[in-house]
C-alpha cells in the first residue's frame, strides 16, 4: 500500500549518512590509489565523470531509503557489495593498510546498519498488512480502539501491532485533519489501556494510520499503558500472523 510518511527515525537518517560516507570512502580510496589529493578539484571532477553508475546507484539507494521502500534493503546490500568490490580491486593492485582497515570497519558497520534498517522497515506502523485493492475492509477486527484529539475522536481497530506501535483502520471518516499527536484508548477485559501516540504514516485514503507510542498512562496497581496491553496479548498468543 502507498503510504504517506510523516516521521523518519534516526535509523533512516543514519542509513542515508552511511551511504553518503560510502561515496566518500570510495573517493578516498581512489585518491590513495592514484596518489592524488582529495582536495584537488580536477581529480574530483574526473572521479565523478568516471563513476557515474556507482554515484547514480548510491543516489537511488538514498532515495529508496528516504521513502522507506522495502526495496531499499536489497539496494543497500548491493551498494555495500559494490563498494567492497571496488575497494578490494584497488587493494589487490595497490595494497594500503589504512584502506584495508577502513574496509574492515565498513563491512562490520554495514552489517549492523542493514540489521537496523530491516528492523525499522518491519515496524508495525509502517506496515498496514492490508491492501488498498481489497474488496472489503481488513478482516482482522480482534482489537478495537478509540483515538481522540481536541474535541474529535474516531473508532478504529488494529491491523498490525508491535511493542513500539501499531497500525489502525478507522471506521467512518474524520471530520477534520488528524493531528500529529493523538490519545489512544483501548478497552479489553474490563480494563482501559491508554497511551499517547505520534502519527508517523497515513494511507492515501485517510482510512489507515500508523502510530508510534510516545507516552503511557501507568497506575499504581496495574499497568494500563500500551506496553501493558501488548504484554497481555503477546502472552495470550495473539500474534498478527496467526489472526489473519
Amino acid at each position: 500500500m502507498n503510504l504517506k510518511i510523516y516521521h523518519k527515525s534516526a535509523i533512516i537518517w543514519n542509513v542515508i549518512l552511511f551511504i553518503l560516507l560510502s561515496f566518500v570512502f570510495v573517493y578516498l580510496s581512489n585518491a590513495v590509489y592514484f596518489s592524488e589529493s582529495i582536495f584537488k578539484k580536477s581529480f574530483l571532477t574526473s572521479f565523478v565523470n568516471s563513476n557515474k553508475f556507482l554515484i547514480g546507484y548510491y543516489a537511488l539507494t538514498v532515495l529508496l531509503t528516504y521513502r522507506l521502500s522495502k526495496k531499499s534493503r536489497l539496494f543497500f546490500v548491493l551498494s555495500s557489495l559494490l563498494t567492497v568490490s571496488f575497494i578490494s580491486y584497488q587493494l589487490f593492485n595497490d595494497f594500503s593498510k589504512l584502506i584495508l582497515l577502513i574496509l574492515f570497519l565498513f563491512i562490520i558497520v554495514s552489517y549492523y546498519i542493514y540489521y537496523f534498517l530491516s528492523s525499522e522497515l518491519s515496524e508495525s506502523y509502517y506496515n498496514p498488512l492490508y491492501s488498498a485493492e481489497d474488496l472489503f475492509d481488513p478482516m482482522l477486527k480482534k482489537f478495537k480502539c478509540n483515538i481522540s484529539w481536541d474535541e474529535s475522536n474516531l473508532s478504529a481497530y488494529f491491523t498490525n501491532w508491535s511493542s513500539s506501535g501499531f497500525f489502525i483502520f478507522v471506521e467512518g471518516q474524520s471530520k477534520g485533519k488528524v493531528p500529529k499527536l493523538v490519545d489512544v484508548e483501548i478497552k479489553y477485559e474490563g480494563i482501559v489501556f491508554k497511551c499517547r501516540a505520534k502519527v508517523v504514516s497515513k494511507a492515501r485514503n485517510n482510512k489507515g494510520f500508523g502510530l508510534k507510542v510516545l507516552e503511557t498512562n501507568n497506575e499504581e496497581n496495574s499497568d494500563t499503558s500500551w506496553f501493558g496491553f501488548y504484554e497481555i496479548i503477546d502472552k495470550m498468543g495473539y500474534h498478527v500472523e496467526y489472526l489473519k
